[in-house]
């Protein structure tokens, strides 16, 4: 378990140093690894509450009922890989300044010690800040009409619900979260599949408010792949690249059975699959204060997987798709 993305330091707005770091950790863990199912429940990060420890043969996955009911990280063992090497975008004292920050040549009767330089414009833009550990598995509701699916809107959102856990009765079987608000039941149903390469989500959605509802339903996840510019990591619909494939991209992937992240580089693609998923994805990114400057950094992908949905008294609603991680 990683808890190191709330730990916040100079260096560790740099992903390819946390990377380095968690790989080892994983490929640690993977030698250690008994190669079975395994599942426990138990308080990994000190903080009073009882996280659940789930591994396949190929993964793992690490569950906090009460935030959320989220997946706070997924590792794939075989590779092995972190994907959840991601970071949440916090308030640091320097961004006060970034509005004000001149290039270095914008002024040149400053010393280098005075002026406050940055590496492009409207870098202030991004001063967006989560609420939030990000995570996996975390939902949002949005209007029907909605043109995007951000990880900072939508109408409501299941991060501050407590979810009771039912545990299976073997490792290899389902686990159950429930969680409930004044209007709405939700259960996520979490199984493994593909000897333990496939984690396969269901979740069943019960309104119990008077009033019909026609809404977006997202269950999303973040991930990092690191190079958002890169020609070997990319986004793909069905086998075909994207318009804008680039992990740096934002926009939606229409009608896909089949939405990949591909990294060529690591040779490791995770993919999401079922019926006419809508998928939408939009770049983390930071603001950081390095020797040169503030910049922009790449801090992975938020990935929504999006369906409409109609909330009647009464009536459950059932959706279902499956995550899947493959070597190539």
């Amino acid at each position: 378990y990683l808890p190191a993305s709330d730990q916040r330091s100079r260096t560790q707005y740099l992903p390819h140093l946390r990377q380095a770091v968690f790989e080892r950790i994983v490929r640690a863990e993977a030698i250690v690894h008994p190669g079975t199912y395994r599942i426990e429940e138990t308080d990994m990060d000190m903080d009073g509450r009882k996280e659940i420890v789930w591994s396949s043969p190929h993964a793992q996955i690490f569950i906090k009922p009460e935030d959320g009911g989220t997946v706070r990280e997924i590792d794939f063992l075989e590779k092995p890989f972190p994907l959840s090497n991601t970071l949440s975008r916090r308030r640091e004292f320097y961004h006060r300044h970034v509005a004000e920050a001149l290039s270095p040549e914008e002024d040149s009767s400053l010393s280098i010690h005075e002026v406050k330089s940055a590496k492009e414009t409207g870098l202030e833009k991004l001063l967006i800040y989560d609420p939030y550990t990000r995570a996996g598995l975390e939902e949002r509701f949005f209007e029907a009409s909605a043109k995007a699916a951000p990880y900072e809107g939508g109408l409501y959102e299941t991060r501050g619900w407590r979810f009771k856990a039912e545990l299976p009765d073997s490792p290899e079987g389902e686990l159950i979260l429930r969680g409930s608000r004044q209007d709405l039941k939700i259960e996520k149903h979490l199984a493994w599949g593909n000897e333990g390469r496939t984690l396969r989500v269901t979740y069943l959605l019960e309104y119990i408010g008077e009033t019909e509802k026609n809404l977006t339903f997202a269950s999303g996840w973040n991930f990092n792949f690191l190079a958002p510019d890169s020609h070997d990591r990319r986004f793909r619909v069905d086998g075909t690249d994207l318009d804008k494939p680039q992990l740096r991209s934002r926009g939606w992937a229409d009608a896909a059975r089949q939405f990949e992240i591909r990294d060529e580089w690591s040779g490791l693609s995770v993919f999401l699959e079922g019926e006419a998923l809508r998928i939408w994805r939009e770049p983390i990114e930071t603001v950081s204060m390095s020797e040169d400057g503030f910049e922009r950094v790449y801090q992975g992908s938020w990935i929504a997987v999006c369906v409409p949905v109609h909330l009647v008294k009464g009536k459950p609603v059932e959706l279902e798709y499956r995550l899947r991680m493959e070597k190539h």
